[in-house]
This record gives C-alpha cells, structure tokens and sequence, in this order.
C-alpha cells in the first residue's frame, strides 16, 4: 500500500532550504503531520515519551536521544502534548491544528520547568523516493509553548542553540528548523525532541516536511506512492 504524502506548498527560493535547478520547482510534502484528530498517531509514527515535572530533582536520563537507547519503558503518546488550560490553538487556527490534547503534558510548580522528552520513529517510504526523487531539505515545524531544548536525527544532534519562545499569544505562526539532511535515512529514523514549559500553561506539536524538486509546482490531493 501506498504511503500518503501531504502536499502543504509549492515553493521557490526557500530560505536556507533546498535548491533546484532552473525550471523546477521546490515543493514540500509532509511525511508526519499535525495530529488532526485526538489519540490517533498519524504517518505511521511511534511516539515515546517521558515527562520530568522538575528538572531540579529528577535528572535527565544519559544519552535518551541515541538510536541504542532503552525506551521499552516509556509510555506510547499521541500529539499534541500539553496541559488542560492550554489556548495555542486558538492562535494557530489558520494552520490546522487541534485543540484537544492528545497526551496530557502537566506543568510544573511555581519557578520550576515541565520537561519532555519525546522519541518518535518515523518513516520516509523508499516507494516515495523512487517516486519524487532524493530530498532537497528536510523541515521540523513546530508550536510550542514555551522553549525547543534540543532536537535529535537519528542520534545527531541539529540545534546549534536553544530556541528561546514566547507564550503562543506572542507568536503569530509555527516556528521552523532545518534539519540535517544528510542524515535522513530511506525507512525509519529518528527524531528526538527535548521541550521545556515554564509553568503557566504547556503545548507542543510538530510535523516532518521533506523538500522535492519538481517539474511544476504540484497541487494534489493523492500524492500516494
């Protein structure tokens, strides 16, 4: 069976993005979208997670973003990640984004930080490859509230700093970062994902955007292999 890919835009001059050729357009398809509806992992992805409440007494688990480690204990989750007070959505509205959390991500007390660590494999179809050609670029966008800590493909680290973000009201539309796409791999990989919430209210949720060149700039709603 085919594996779906999204097109979310038809694209040319990315910013610190892939390039092509002349004539040829760089489109983006999304290979792990936005969780669309509440408990249900789309892509075929499998999330891991662990919550650290306070990072103050509970230390950070040694090397949780190689692909060697040991996550058979922790829990299987869903997207979005966050708390019940959360409003993120109701500023992300033009994006798709769900409202109802899919994982519950509690915050911490007061002058502590909520943590989570999140190890997701994901899946880039040889079907698709064959299809579309090699990837150009490789994206990570993402809404959280409130800081990316650190991002992970495949054992190799891809945040040269950490992303220091506003409350959801202080910004307009999802960040974006370019991943390293000379570590993407044909089948599984993976991603993982340190956030940190500074109490009040807590939320995270991504999806996985692959760049391709192509001949014209494609508008599709079944870009299945």
């Amino acid at each position: 069976m085919g594996v779906l890919l999204v097109l979310i835009a038809g694209l040319v001059g990315v910013a610190a993005a892939g390039t092509c050729p002349p004539g040829q357009y760089l489109n983006e398809y999304t290979v792990q979208d936005y969780a669309i509806t509440p408990s249900i992992p789309v892509g075929g992805a499998k999330y891991k997670m662990l919550r650290v409440p306070n990072t103050n007494t509970n230390p950070i688990p040694s090397s949780w973003f190689s692909t060697g480690f040991d996550d058979s204990a922790w829990p299987e989750s869903v997207l979005p990640f966050g708390d019940n007070l959360h409003t993120c959505t109701s500023y992300f509205a033009n994006e798709g984004v769900q409202g109802t959390v899919g994982t519950l991500w509690p915050i911490g007390g007061s002058g502590t930080k909520a943590v989570l660590f999140v190890r997701d494999t994901f899946v880039l179809p040889a079907a698709a490859v064959a299809k579309f050609g090699d990837p150009k670029g490789l994206r990570l966008e993402y809404i959280v509230d409130n800081d990316l800590v650190y991002v992970g493909l495949n054992g190799q680290s891809q945040l040269a700093e950490k992303k220091i973000r506003d409350n959801c009201s202080g910004v307009t539309r999802p960040d974006s970062e370019m991943l390293d796409l000379s570590k993407l791999q044909v089948g599984e990989n993976l991603l993982t994902i340190h956030v940190e919430d500074r109490h009040v209210m807590s939320y995270f949720n991504y999806r996985i955007i692959v760049q391709v060149c192509e001949d014209k700039e494609v508008s599709c709603e079944d870009c299945s292999a």
